[in-house]
C-alpha cells in the first residue's frame, strides 16, 4: 500500500512502508530486507538521497545479519547507484565491476541494467566512449529481454543520453520517445 501511495505522489505512503518495516523487524522476518529495499528506493524517488543511502546501508547489514543471501545480493546490486549518486565514483565503479563480474560468471540478476548504466555514465564522463556504448548496448538488450518498464525505461534514457553525447541525436530521440511511451 505504501509503495503504491508513494508512486501516486502521496509521500505519506512512506509511513506505511516504515510501519511494515518495523513489523518485519519486530517478528524477525526475512521480509525485513524487502522493507529496507522498498524504503531506500522510495526515499530516493522522493528526493531524500541521504536518508535513502542510510536506509540502504542498514538494509545491507540486516540482510547479512539474518543470513539472507538473495536479499543481500539484491541490496548489493544497488551499491553502485548509491555510490555514484554520492560522488564516490571509485566505489561505484568497484561495486559495478564486481556485480557485473558475477553476472558474467553465470549468475544473472535483474539489476544488471542498473550496474551497466551507472558504469556507462562514468565511462562516458571519463571519455571511454566505446565502453559507454558497449555497456548501454548490452544493458538495453538485457532490458528488452526482461520486459519491465521500471527496468527498460531508465535504460532507454541512459542509452539515449550516451548516444546524444557522442553525436547521434536521431538515434537518441528514438529511444527517448520510446521511454516516454513506455512510461505512459
Amino acid at each position: 500500500i505504501g509503495t503504491a501511495r508513494v508512486e501516486q505522489n502521496d509521500h505519506a505512503g512512506l509511513e506505511d512502508v516504515e510501519q511494515s518495516l518495523r513489523l518485519a523487524q519486530r517478528i524477525n522476518s526475512s521480509e525485513t530486507a524487502r522493507g529496507y529495499l522498498n524504503l531506500a528506493v522510495l526515499t530516493a524517488m522522493s528526493g531524500d538521497l541521504p536518508r535513502s543511502v542510510a536506509v540502504h546501508s542498514e538494509g545491507l547489514r540486516e540482510a547479512e545479519r539474518l543470513g539472507l543471501g538473495g536479499w543481500l545480493r539484491f541490496l548489493r546490486s544497488h551499491s553502485a547507484q548509491y555510490s555514484y549518486w554520492g560522488g564516490h565514483w571509485r566505489d561505484a565503479l568497484k561495486f559495478a565491476d564486481e556485480f557485473l563480474a558475477e553476472i558474467e560468471a553465470g549468475s544473472p540478476h535483474y539489476e544488471e541494467n542498473q550496474n551497466r548504466n551507472v558504469r556507462a555514465l562514468m565511462r562516458l564522463a571519463r571519455d571511454d566512449v566505446d565502453g559507454a556504448l558497449d555497456d548501454t548496448d548490452r544493458s538495453l538488450a538485457r532490458a528488452r529481454e526482461v520486459k519491465d518498464a521500471q527496468n527498460l525505461c531508465p535504460t532507454l534514457v541512459v542509452r539515449a543520453f550516451v548516444l546524444l553525447s557522442v553525436g547521434e541525436p536521431d538515434a537518441a530521440l528514438d529511444l527517448a520517445l520510446e521511454a516516454v511511451e513506455g512510461w505512459a
